[in-house]
């Protein structure tokens, strides 16, 4: 399937104040359009920032390159309590606010007219979190558009049986006909370098170059339904071949040497920022780390 980022050109506006309506560019912190107030119950964890309940709308024509399609859209994150509304219709939404979810707008959009993509995002029960949540459309939206035999976003697993030698498992999840193939191959480096068939199989990798901390070694996989010889989606991933373990003795393991973590507990927000994901703020702070 074919994946756009589809974070132009949103409506925003708080329940009840539709008047005050603007347009605007995900990701998106409701959370900082509020007033603060000094006597809020979970005060200093959220900024003293209340929470409320927000709508986004999104306005779309019906072009006829998705007549026919399969058409979904993904919400990376979106705090919380969410209902999505196509032309008034509920076609989905999520409770928690912290992982992505789909919606499927396929056979339902408005072909030739204008279609309407309501969002509405709940965030006015507080306080219900121990940090700064934020609220609203904190991260991408992502439009995918495809046939309608097609393996399913982040329907690629990708699991290491074993490192010596070096064997990995595929699970690849896929809306076809029974016919239709599934075929995936390897890269390293631009080189083919193992292939596989099949919805669930195991293949040994040669001369693996396994992945830790200091040898970060990235495969890519490109899988693709074939049906009548002919390749009708494809979907790729990048993966590392390496074995992670841990005991009480020796710690985490990474292909069986002991590594020592350094890190701290980093929350999902950008400091005065808030919680929207801002790409350049994001490799800033894994720059820094």
């Amino acid at each position: 399937m074919k994946k756009q980022k589809w974070n132009q050109n949103w409506y925003f506006w708080k329940d009840g104040n539709e008047n005050q309506k603007q347009l605007i560019n995900l990701p998106h912190d409701a959370m900082l359009t509020e007033e603060r107030v000094p006597e809020l119950p979970n005060g200093n964890a959220s900024g003293f920032y209340p929470g409320g309940k927000y709508l986004y709308e999104k306005i779309f024509m019906g072009e006829e390159i998705l007549a026919g399609k399969v058409v979904l859209v993904e919400f990376e994150g979106i705090y919380m309590n969410s209902k999505v509304f196509l032309n008034h219709e509920e076609v989905g939404g999520w409770i928690y606010g912290y992982t992505n979810f789909y919606v499927d707008l396929t056979d339902k959009i408005r072909i030739g007219e204008e279609n309407v993509l309501t969002v509405i995002a709940d965030n006015s029960k507080t306080p219900n979190s121990r940090w700064y949540s934020g609220s609203g459309i904190y991260r991408d939206v992502n439009i995918y558009i495809g046939e309608k035999e097609y393996i399913m976003p982040d329907g690629i697993k990708v699991t290491t049986v074993s490192t010596l030698p070096a064997v990995v498992e595929f699970q690849i999840e896929a809306k076809k006909e029974e016919h239709t193939l599934i075929e995936t191959e390897i890269y390293l480096l631009g080189k083919k370098v193992a292939e596989g068939m099949g919805e669930t199989f195991r293949i040994e990798v040669p001369d693996a170059k396994l992945w830790d901390a200091e040898t970060p070694n990235l495969y890519e996989a490109k899988s693709r339904l074939v049906k009548n010889g002919k390749t009708i989606d494809e979907f790729g991933i990048s993966f590392g071949i390496r074995n992670i373990d841990w005991n009480a003795e020796e710690g985490l393991l990474i292909n069986g040497n002991s590594v020592k973590l350094k890190g701290a507990c980093i929350h999902h927000d950008n400091g005065p920022l808030g919680a929207c994901s801002v790409y350049k703020a994001e490799y800033r702070r894994v720059k820094k780390s």
